[in-house]
């Protein structure tokens, strides 16, 4: 199994902050929001690769951070935009990793300003339980505004998603879905099929919304916190927050 750890966005919201930094290498309790999701990624025994999808205008930065990690499991693709207005999005760079890589296989794919204070040991649990559908990872809501930023999924008493809508101006439950999927080779499959209907490439969030007609998807809840780090505020708010951990 792989993970694909998107980030090569531009994370323009964030400002000056990355001007000359990628979103995914700024710091938080000393070290950066990428050492966070390698942390909890090497936790599971099934990954035995890590590819993380740049753009080329930070290519460098994360060549060097992983340079100093000197492991051969991880391996960093330069996706070759240098711009926002250039950028491929979320599912266009999946679909990069997917063709440069030939990859046939199981994949998690995660966002790469994930930052989260729990294992992820007990979804991919959840997952082998259900015998490895096509999963999203949730959490519980209570702010409309927050529900709106999001995938919104409904599900039934089997926590089997029955909608799903990308950024909803009316939210239909309390879940949103963040970025940390997981995906049986037989969805990644269906990748190009979606991408050659024309749909979405931005948000992650639009396939798994275009999944659930075609294939069973489950739901997780996340069993701790999940922070959202896209505005300067909300990154100083979790610095503060985790700088004595």
């Amino acid at each position: 199994m792989i993970a694909v750890i998107l980030a090569a966005g531009y994370a323009t919201r964030l400002g000056e902050l990355t001007k000359n930094t990628p979103k995914a290498l700024l710091d938080i309790s000393g070290r950066p929001v990428l050492d966070n999701l390698i942390e909890k990624i090497d936790e599971v025994s099934c990954i035995d690769r890590i590819c993380v999808v740049s753009n080329h205008k930070f290519f460098s930065h994360f060549k060097d951070w992983a340079d100093k990690k000197n492991r051969d499991d991880i391996i960093i693709l330069d996706d070759g935009t240098v711009s926002p207005d250039a950028q491929r999005g979320a599912l266009g760079d999946f679909m990069f990793a997917v063709d440069s890589l030939s990859i046939d296989e199981d994949v998690l794919l995660a966002a790469g300003d994930n930052f989260f204070d729990f294992s992820i040991g007990g979804y991919i649990e959840k997952w082998n339980e259900l015998s490895r559908p096509a999963m999203i990872l949730t959490k519980r809501l209570s702010n409309i505004d927050d529900l709106k930023r999001f995938a919104v999924a409904q599900v039934d008493e089997n926590m089997r998603v029955i909608s799903l809508e990308e950024k909803p101006n009316e939210p239909k439950s309390d879940l949103g879905a963040f970025a940390l999927y997981l995906y049986p080779a037989s969805c990644v499959r269906l990748l190009p099929q979606y991408l050659k209907e024309g749909n979405p490439k931005d948000a992650p969030g639009h396939y798994p919304e275009w999944l659930h007609k075609k294939v069973p998807l489950y739901a997780y809840i996340a069993p701790g916190e999940i922070y959202d780090i896209g505005v300067p505020e909300s990154l100083y708010e979790v610095r503060e927050m985790f700088r004595h951990r």
